[in-house]
């Protein structure tokens, strides 16, 4: 490895939750990253919605070891920054723009407007695009945002439902969904209160991957837990849940 490539900056140290804040130099590339101190087996690398880098980690690993794992993933980071990028386009913009990617049940597609006289505000796909017809732009991106949140909601339900019939026989009683932006999961349960909530930029991933983390969710509605029970009901409803993982964990 080329030091002359390699300048490191710290920027900030939060003590009370082990964070630190740090920026590395490599190859006219700047990664800004931030690690995460706690018990964890194995170093885990997550980009969050903005962008930003996060790296989990226990106690004793060295920030050499882990710069040089952030080197080796740099293409991957920078793709996936890139992929928020343009996934988050339009929350970003006080307005829709035209011909913006737009991700979607993992699958980009270009929107289209269509001016539409003395008609509602609607939206619609085809297999490239996303179509938003508007008579104006007044208020499209709350029309839009209402849109896409009733859109999520219907999806989501959809895929809980199909997926909770497998647990019939278990006499699980049917949970209600919640749809909220979550930092670092994808879902949870709460066995408890029998409510099974989804992160909503969820519905950027393939319908399989939404259906891997209700699945993985139900089975907590009978095992609240990671016992070895639960990845025994795991692999009985869904056997290819490692796969479907590996791939959501990726995506």
């Amino acid at each position: 490895m080329n030091n002359q490539n390699i300048e490191k900056k710290q920027n900030s140290v939060n003590s009370k939750n082990l964070t630190i804040s740090q920026k590395l130099y490599y190859n006219n590339t700047t990664i800004e990253y931030t690690i995460l101190r706690k018990r964890v087996k194995n170093i885990n690398i997550r980009i969050k919605q903005d962008g930003e880098v996060l790296v989990s980690c226990r106690n004793g690993i060295k920030q050499g070891y882990i710069e040089n794992i952030l080197i080796k993933k740099i293409n991957w980071i920078q793709n996936c920054q890139d992929r928020y990028k343009k996934s988050v386009i339009w929350f970003e913009n006080s307005e829709i723009e035209s011909g913006s990617d737009f991700l979607f049940l993992g699958k980009f597609f270009k929107i289209q407007f269509i001016y539409a006289q003395n008609e509602k505000f609607s939206a619609f796909f085809d297999d490239n695009f996303l179509y938003i017809k508007r008579e104006n732009q007044r208020g499209i991106k709350n029309k839009f945002t209402e849109w896409y949140h009733n859109k999520i909601q219907e999806i989501f339900t959809d895929i809980l439902n199909n997926s909770l019939k497998e647990f019939e026989k278990y006499n699980v009683k049917k949970p209600s969904l919640i749809i909220k932006n979550m930092n670092s999961r994808w879902g949870t349960c709460n066995k408890t209160k029998g409510k099974i909530t989804l992160n909503k930029h969820l519905i950027k991933a393939p319908p399989e991957l939404i259906e891997y983390v209700c699945v993985h969710e139900c089975c907590h509605l009978i095992h609240n837990n990671h016992s070895r029970n639960f990845y025994s009901l795991l692999n009985e409803q869904m056997p290819d849940w490692k796969k479907r993982k590996m791939l959501l964990n990726k995506f």
